[in-house]
């Protein structure tokens, strides 16, 4: 409700707007912006795409930073036991692929679409490091 409030007869008369039906600041809409995203990831059809976005979004920021150098690698002694990681594997140790038909393909947005055996990758110049991987999916 606006009331008119006539503080000095010579004055025009302002308009005072109650708290309640002032229009929110930038300031109070910015404070809003996280819970507005985190209710998008509620919505299943959104959910996706925002991920995609996000890691779009941070591939981005990352190149433009200049963020081509290596993972950092660690010594053995950096290790923690295997015994204290739950088991995260498949069950079995033969997935049923015929290793002599097997091949990775490279091909799409790239400017030499080849071809590869396992012999192949076998075949190739190899460096063993330990690196350290944060998996987010369990």
């Amino acid at each position: 409700m606006q009331k008119v409030v006539d503080h000095n007869s010579s004055r025009p008369n302002r308009i005072e707007t109650s708290q309640q039906e002032r229009p929110l600041a930038r300031r109070e809409l910015l404070k809003l912006a996280p819970l507005s995203a985190l209710g998008a990831f509620a919505v299943p059809g959104l959910q996706r795409s925002l991920l995609d976005r996000g890691r779009e979004f941070t591939s981005q920021i990352q190149s433009a930073l200049g963020s081509t150098r290596p993972a950092p690698t660690f010594s053995e002694i950096d290790l923690a036991p295997l015994r204290q990681f739950p088991v995260n594997a498949y069950l079995t140790d033969n997935p049923g692929i015929d290793p002599d038909e097997w091949r990775l393909k490279i091909s799409g947005a790239v400017a030499r679409p080849c071809e590869y055996t396992l012999a192949d990758l076998r075949a190739l110049p190899s460096v063993t490091q330990i690196t350290r991987h944060i998996c987010i999916e369990g």
